[in-house]
């Protein structure tokens, strides 16, 4: 008969006379045979001496399941094992289980998975570089002390941001954010092994914040003596002109960098080479850029024209008009009260002083 079925046996008995006696019945259900090689789930990655379940993926009705671990016959037959795993000294080892119908019928293959078998993580020392650091310092670092391999780590980061790209490498990179003060900044580690067990987390690391301190930000296209610096409305800095070298010749070049130093985009070009020159920030938010030296070598010459700075549309445009009345480099210019820019003084060649009186408004 079909799985599912019952099969009716009858026998009755017969004597040399030929008589029979009445039948008797005997009802066999019928079964389905075991799957070989059945299918199952387990972790593939345990700690040594906790537990885990093992469950068959689709089960036979009424069949009951024959499993070992580690080679050893585990009691209970139902279609999930819960189980402990070996110590850790045991680095790998199978799980396997056979399916039985209710006929004791075995399949003659068993399923069979190897699963690695991990030590809990041992707690890590931590070392913090540098142990002293300035406010909003970017690219500090902590680091595991000899990491072993197969561990991964949860960095815990009070008083900085983390900005490293994996966070569970064996070294944290983060940005300062506490104030000044001693172990404003702390931070530890917690260890997981590749099934996921945590160990017991590092010691804390602590990192003094101290005010006033110089930080290295991000380097510049190219070197810029001369240059001004301008800090717009929305906290980014305008970098414009200067020379690369002494004596060199200026570059019309600027860059703009956001509020830390951590990232300088090109601008577009000013409309002359300007070193010496002055950047003023005007009510609009723009920056009016006039004046410097044009050139050095072989002769000095220097600029009467100004440039805008449009910071929301990233834009530089020369003055309406040509620019400055007089030539003038190494000036002053001053945003007045009633948004006016005044300029005075400077050189016209390089060489000698404008004539007292050399004053002009940029409206």
């Amino acid at each position: 008969g079909a799985a599912g079925t019952q099969v009716q046996l009858q026998c009755r008995e017969t004597n040399l006379a030929g008589t029979h006696s009445a039948y008797s019945s005997v009802f066999l259900d019928v079964y389905a045979a075991p799957q070989n090689t059945p299918a199952f789930t387990v972790p593939g990655n345990t700690t040594g001496g906790l537990g885990y379940l093992a469950t068959i993926t689709t089960p036979g009705a009424g069949m009951q399941y024959n499993w070992t671990v580690n080679g050893v016959i585990q009691a209970g037959h139902t279609a999930t094992l819960s189980f402990t795993a070996p110590a850790s000294t045991t680095t790998s080892y199978s799980v396997t289980a056979k399916e039985q119908n209710p006929a004791g019928v075995v399949s003659t293959t068993a399923g069979s998975v190897t699963v690695s078998n991990w030590p809990t993580p041992s707690q890590p020392a931590i070392t913090a570089s540098p142990t002293t650091v300035g406010t909003k310092d970017t690219g500090r670092t902590a680091s595991v002390t000899s990491p072993p391999s197969n561990v991964t780590y949860t960095w815990n980061v009070t008083g900085g941001t983390v900005t490293n790209v994996s966070p569970d490498t064996a070294t944290v990179i983060y940005t300062v954010t506490a104030s000044p003060g001693a172990s404003a900044v702390q931070i530890s580690a917690t260890p997981f092994n590749p099934a996921g067990t945590s160990g017991t987390p590092s010691a804390t690391a602590n990192v003094t914040v101290a005010a006033g301190t110089y930080r290295t930000a991000v380097d510049l296209a190219q070197a810029r003596i001369g240059a001004t610096v301008t800090r717009l409305t929305d906290d980014r800095i305008l970098i414009a002109g200067g020379s690369a070298t002494f004596g060199g010749n200026p570059t019309n070049s600027a860059v703009i960098c956001n509020s830390t130093g951590e990232n300088c985009t090109s601008t577009p070009n000013m409309n002359d080479n300007r070193m010496n020159h002055t950047a003023t920030l005007l009510a609009s938010g723009k920056v009016l850029l006039a004046g410097g030296y044009k050139t050095i070598t072989p002769s000095i010459t220097v600029s009467g024209t100004a440039d805008l700075y449009d910071p929301s549309a990233n834009t530089i445009t020369a003055v309406t008009g040509g620019g400055l009345k007089t030539a003038r480099a190494a000036h002053v210019a001053v945003l007045l009260n009633d948004g006016l820019v005044l300029l005075a003084g400077g050189s016209a060649n390089g060489t000698s002083p404008l004539a007292a009186g050399t004053i002009e408004l940029y409206d």
